[in-house]
């Protein structure tokens, strides 16, 4: 499909939108929004990885909720 979860430019990583589902697509913790949080940031923290990256070097998270009360 040519989707990059991460991408490295010199000393930066970029890091795509990111859900919290699993493979197959499907949400993970549903009803829960501090789990598919857990699972969105365990996706973005392996990508980093593969990158070359670490979550402690991330300076800016933008999050998206559907419910402004979670």
């Amino acid at each position: 499909m040519g989707y990059s979860r991460a991408a490295r430019v010199g000393t930066l990583v970029f890091v795509a939108g990111t859900t919290g589902t699993d493979a197959e697509g499907r949400v993970i913790g549903e009803g829960d929004p501090y789990a598919q949080a857990f699972a969105a940031l365990r996706k973005i923290e392996a990508a980093l990885h593969e990158a070359g990256a670490e979550l402690r070097h991330v300076v800016r998270i933008r999050m998206y909720v559907t419910n402004i009360d979670d």
